[in-house]
């Protein structure tokens, strides 16, 4: 990293031309990319394995997943609820798994440790997001809606509007995720006078997580496409319910939690952004579909 070298009242100094602040926010946003990706292409390769080991025509897309015929004696219930009920419950379980393998295994905050925290968040988010947009996929609804929970509904024949209760379970499910995870956050401060106060904590949280979510929403939103467009709006609108969880949180928890004391955050791991983008590069050039 290039610095520029200055004299001060007679003493070296170096400054660094990208400010800390800066550095923090995109790494965090970095993470945020790479597993917002790796949580669908999870849940796109489960359809797609599922599919053709069925003996399915199927074709892979990191948006969606086409299994043909479409013909209704080709399918079936327990066909239905395997291939398309189940996605979000497995991210449910690897959320689980980890917190407790990737998370709690240390209580030294690093940035691995804050690339599973946002990892776990995507699988979340993802079960939040399928149940949120529940009521108005099921018969096809809304362009891109349509998918896991809201294709067990319709096949079922089960009227959307009896999950009307499930949208208001994924928003509320969101701020208690939120309220959750705000301790986790903090962690990652370099600084424990800092965290001591609601400003402080507010402030750690905006680099780790709001500025971040800021940041990559436009690539999230802009690698949409027609299908996906909708459902990722909403996924990041929920991630900003869990963000009203973290302000919660640290309006109503006065504990210190045990942070890092090192500004890990504060350099660009360029292997590490050049890996997001060529992820990303290779799911626009030969999966989006």
């Amino acid at each position: 990293m290039t610095k520029i070298a200055y004299q001060f009242g007679g003493q070296g100094a170096i400054v660094d031309p990208i400010p800390s602040k800066l550095k923090r926010i995109v790494t965090s946003a970095t993470f945020l990319l790479g597993a917002f990706m790796l949580t669908q292409l999870i849940v796109q390769l489960y359809i797609y394995t599922f599919t053709t080991l069925l003996g399915y025509e199927t074709q892979f897309g990191y948006h969606w997943v086409v299994a043909k015929p479409f013909a209704w004696d080709m399918w079936g219930n327990v066909r239905v609820v395997m291939i398309y009920a189940m996605p979000p419950i497995i991210c449910l379980v690897l959320a689980y798994i980890t917190q407790f393998v990737f998370i709690n295994y240390s209580s030294v905050a690093t940035r691995s440790k804050l690339f599973f925290l946002w990892m776990q968040t995507c699988l979340i988010n993802l079960l939040l997001t399928q149940l949120f947009i529940l009521p108005v996929g099921s018969k096809g609804g809304l362009t891109g809606f349509y998918q896991t929970f809201s294709i067990v509904a319709t096949w079922f024949r089960v009227e959307g509007v009896y999950f009307l209760p499930a949208t208001i379970l994924a928003a509320v499910l969101a701020v208690l995720w939120g309220i959750f995870i705000a301790p986790q956050l903090q962690t990652f401060s370099f600084s424990a006078r800092l965290i001591q106060t609601k400003s402080g904590k507010d402030a750690m949280s905006r680099q780790v997580f709001v500025f971040p979510l800021l940041l990559a929403s436009p690539f999230i939103i802009l690698f949409s496409n027609q299908y996906s467009f909708f459902v990722h709006v909403i996924s990041v609108a929920l991630m900003g319910l869990i963000y009203v969880g973290v302000i919660i949180r640290h309006r109503t928890d006065a504990s210190v939690v045990m942070c890092s004391k090192e500004d890990f955050l504060n350099a660009l791991n360029w292997k590490e952004i050049v890996a997001v983008i060529a992820l990303w590069t290779v799911i626009i050039v030969f999966f989006n579909r």
